[in-house]
């Protein structure tokens, strides 16, 4: 799989997964019925994942200047952040002199106008404010880690090596690490309700399986199938399909602010499966309106940030269509940004 070569799955991927996304930040029925509903997973987990993959795959073809690109995409991240709220944070000052609810983290915001500069600097996320500053932290830890791997070769155990150490980390944070450090800020600060210290390693996760498939083959499809069992298992498991208890994310197991181990399994007994297109007949799962997504995935999550506030905040509750209707509309408006970038 060579690494300069873009491939459409992995667009068209990123694109469902930002649909999927969006859905579940709108909620109503449609959030209900497909948040989690193919294992102990999210979306997110799913982003995250090819992030690290194909930021390591452009980082190959960079060479020495891999960590350079690195941090202006960190840098470009941050600035749709900055977009991103300052779009939020007017809705929030403007339309709360109308009735509408109260924004979980944009309260301080409203109090306090200072607080924006705190929203800026990464050190208070509000609600679904907090999914590209950990992009921006993972991709700045990223290009000092990722072209030492790069320069040792690329070897096979090099990249366990990079991926046991990321691991670790990840055991560190279900002790609950990333706690015992929030604990010591004041009050006002809120850092987002994911633990950087157990998010790295989904992220970590995807370079690792980048620096793999750049030194060995992907494997057969016919000695992979046998693992399907485990996505069909946690898939009626997460259902209730079968007779276990499902847990939730109060549980450490299943926790989705730090990782739990449930929910590492869960989504990782699934990635082989997905990776096997990238080997045979990839062009039956690249499909054109997630591929065009995909592609302009930073621009349309900004741009679905400010259609999530102002639906969910709305001051009355709309009826069973338009709770159906409006998140379907803005799915479909998801390409109005894609569109805009690639005709400019």
């Amino acid at each position: 799989m060579a690494p300069g070569k873009r491939f459409a799955i992995l667009d068209s991927l990123r694109g469902l997964l930002l649909i999927l996304m969006t859905i579940d930040h709108l909620g109503g029925p449609l959030g209900t019925f497909f948040f989690e509903r193919f294992g102990f997973w999210s979306a997110a987990e799913g982003f995250f994942f090819l992030s690290g993959f194909v930021t390591t795959r452009i980082a190959f073809r960079k060479e020495e200047h891999a960590a350079s690109w690195i941090c202006k995409r960190a840098g470009k991240v941050w600035i749709w952040h900055a977009l991103s709220v300052f779009a939020v944070s007017s809705i929030a000052v403007w339309l709360g002199h109308f009735g509408w609810r109260d924004a979980p983290g944009l309260e301080a915001l409203e109090a306090n106008p200072m607080h924006l500069f705190a929203t800026l600097a990464l050190i208070h996320l509000p609600d679904f404010l907090d999914v590209l500053p950990l992009y921006v932290i993972l991709l700045l830890t990223s290009s000092i880690i990722i072209p030492w791997v790069i320069r040792k070769a690329a070897r096979v155990r090099t990249a366990l090596i990079f991926w046991g150490g990321s691991a670790i980390v990840w055991l560190l944070a279900q002790f609950h690490c990333w706690d015992l450090l929030r604990g010591g800020l004041p009050a006002w600060m809120h850092p987002g309700v994911f633990d950087p210290m157990g998010w790295q390693f989904i992220f970590f996760s995807g370079s690792s399986l980048a620096l793999v498939l750049r030194s060995t083959q992907l494997p057969r499809p016919s000695r992979l199938l046998p693992w399907l069992i485990l996505p069909i298992f946690f898939l009626l498991w997460r259902n209730g399909l079968l007779p276990l208890a499902v847990p939730t994310d109060e549980n450490a197991w299943a926790s989705r602010n730090h990782l739990g181990l449930l929910r590492i399994l869960s989504f990782f007994s699934l990635v082989w499966i997905v990776v096997l297109p990238l080997r045979n007949k990839a062009s039956h799962f690249t499909w054109a309106f997630p591929s065009l997504i995909g592609r302009n995935s930073l621009q349309v999550f900004t741009w679905h940030l400010p259609l999530v506030y102002l639906w969910i905040y709305r001051p009355r509750q709309a009826s069973l269509f338009w709770e159906i209707a409006v998140p379907l509309l803005v799915v479909l408006s998801l390409a109005i940004p894609a569109w805009w970038r690639e005709k400019t």
